[in-house]
Formats: structure tokens, C-alpha cells, sequence
């Protein structure tokens, strides 16, 4: 009998690198995307009302649970694996079925470098992950120079990820096609137009976090978070964070600030992730504590 595991895994380019891993190094893999405000739910009705156990192996990549929910996962008779390398999950460490890790003596690691060192893997598939472990974790702008690393994220929001994964299932090379350069040109002429626009339209309000208070610039967008982020951080240097509020789901924080947590900034809103890049949930409350609020503090 064929062994069938199981991937619940993030929904950006290194959760879907991780779904790339699995299926090029296990084979039959039963897929599911996630995030934060579902994470928890979906493996707790996965444990409670499914059956964990009738797979070799489960796998969670690139996005972390809540203790209620690690609770679960120990007394679960399955075999669990947690890879995250989010500084603010590393409380899970504590389970001996959880490995969250935020870099080794190479650099900063990502959920595809997680799974991938984990599951072993060749050179040609070694060559995808790294490339999006350096746009997960920004190496490809700040040491790197490596726009193939960005351009392979680019290429994920002009396919849609089934495409994605299916074309890096199928061929793992690197090389674009002249279809897909195509593409990535007018994409690149469409992310330059957007950045000018929100940069017109960016507004500034403050938020309090552990009786420190941060200026912050607020844009609306439903998409291009990383790229709208980080250019215009660079842009108004005298802003400590970027908020880019997805009125549909979430909010994302971008800082190139090296004193600036963006993820302990987060993990207050009900969210986490990294120092220079996090976000958390859009709901009700998070207007009235967030989107509202910080634009009426007043600053001390």
C-alpha cells in the first residue's frame, strides 16, 4: 500500500514551497492551506473528527498553532511534525514533535528550508528552496541581489498557486519560459504603477505597544504586501512601521528598521511573525483596536 501523508502548510510562497517539497520528496501528499485565523480550527476538527492516524505522517509547515491546540496534537496518537522558523512561535520547542527554528550558521531559515533539510532532498530541488528562502526572509534584497527569488514570488500571484505548484511539480528549473518572462514584465511595469499611487495615498497614525508608541504609515491594498512594505518604509524613512491593511482579511507590517519588532507589534493584535515583516487578522475588533484607534491616539 502506497504511504499517504498529510501537509497543512501557510499560504505565501514559502508555505507553498513547502507543499512543492513534500510532493516532489513524499509523493502522496494530502495538501491543505492555512492561515492564521484558521490554523487552529481546521487541525482541531482534523483531530477531533478525522483520522490522523491513517497517515504515515502529518506534517505543519510554516505556520505555528496555539497551546490548545498543541495540546491536542500531543495526546494525538499520530505522528506530528511542526517546522516554523516565525521568532514568535518558538515557545512550541518545549513539544518534542515541534522544531522552530529562525536561522543556523547559514542564515535566516524558512519553512522550505525546514522541510526540505528535514526530508532530504537533491541539488535541483535544493536550487528552489533556497530561492524562496531568500525572499521569505528578505536575503534576496538585502545581501543577495537576487531578483529570480523575487521574480519566482511574482510569478505564484500571476499563475494562481495550483499552476504554481503544478509547474514546479513538473519542472523544477529555474530558467523562465518567454511566456512567463512575458509576463513578469508586465507584472513588474503594473507593481511599479502601484507603488507610486499608494504612496500618494499612504496615511499616518501611531500604535501603542508595551508603553511604546511607533509612527506608522496605513495603506489600503489587497495585495503586493512585501513589495508595497518595504519600498515604502524606504520611501518615508521617518515612519517606523508600514501597515497594509487588506480590507477582506488582514492586516501586514513591514519595518527596515532594526529596532522595530514588527512581530511583537503583531502578536499584540492576535498575530505573529517576524521582526521586519508580520501581520495578524482583520476582524470587528481589530477595526475598532486598530484601524480606528490609531488614528485618534494621541501622541505622548
Amino acid at each position: 500500500m502506497t504511504k499517504k501523508y498529510k501537509l497543512f502548510t501557510h499560504t505565501d510562497l514559502d508555505g507553498i514551497g513547502c507543499a512543492i517539497v513534500a510532493k516532489d520528496i513524499l509523493g502522496n501528499v494530502d495538501v491543505e492551506y492555512l492561515d492564521y485565523h484558521n490554523v487552529d480550527k481546521r487541525i482541531t476538527d482534523f483531530i477531533t473528527n478525522e483520522n490522523p492516524s491513517g497517515y504515515e505522517a502529518i506534517y505543519i509547515t510554516d505556520i505555528s498553532v496555539n497551546r490548545e491546540t498543541a495540546a491536542l496534537i500531543k495526546k494525538s496518537n499520530a505522528d506530528w511534525t511542526l517546522l516554523d522558523h516565525h521568532a514568535t512561535a518558538t515557545w512550541l520547542n518545549q513539544f518534542d514533535w515541534a522544531k522552530v527554528v529562525t536561522e543556523n550558521e547559514y542564515g535566516k531559515e524558512s519553512g522550505t528550508s525546514l522541510l526540505f533539510n528535514e526530508l532530504g532532498g537533491d541539488n535541483i530541488l535544493g536550487e528552489f528552496v533556497e530561492k524562496v528562502r531568500r525572499y521569505d526572509t528578505w536575503e534576496w534584497h538585502d545581501i543577495y541581489s537576487d531578483h529570480k527569488a523575487k521574480e519566482l514570488n511574482d510569478l505564484l500571484f500571476i499563475v494562481g498557486r495550483d499552476r504554481f505548484v503544478e509547474r514546479f511539480n513538473r519542472n523544477l528549473d529555474l530558467e523562465f519560459t518567454e511566456a512567463e518572462q512575458l509576463l513578469l514584465d508586465l507584472e513588474r511595469e503594473k507593481i511599479n504603477r502601484i507603488i507610486d499611487e499608494k504612496n500618494k495615498q499612504i496615511r499616518t497614525g501611531v500604535v501603542k505597544v508595551s508603553g511604546v508608541m511607533y509612527e506608522m504609515g496605513v495603506i489600503f491594498s489587497e495585495g503586493y504586501t512585501s513589495e508595497l512594505g518595504n519600498v515604502l518604509a524606504k520611501y518615508n524613512p521617518s515612519l517606523d512601521l508600514i501597515a497594509i491593511i487588506n480590507p477582506s482579511r488582514s492586516v501586514s507590517l513591514r519595518t527596515i528598521k532594526d529596532d522595530v519588532n514588527v512581530g511583537e507589534i503583531a502578536k499584540e493584535f492576535g498575530g505573529g511573525g517576524h521582526p521586519k515583516a508580520a501581520g495578524f487578522r482583520l476582524d470587528d475588533s481589530i477595526v475598532d483596536s486598530f484601524v480606528h484607534d490609531v488614528f485618534n491616539k494621541e501622541r505622548d
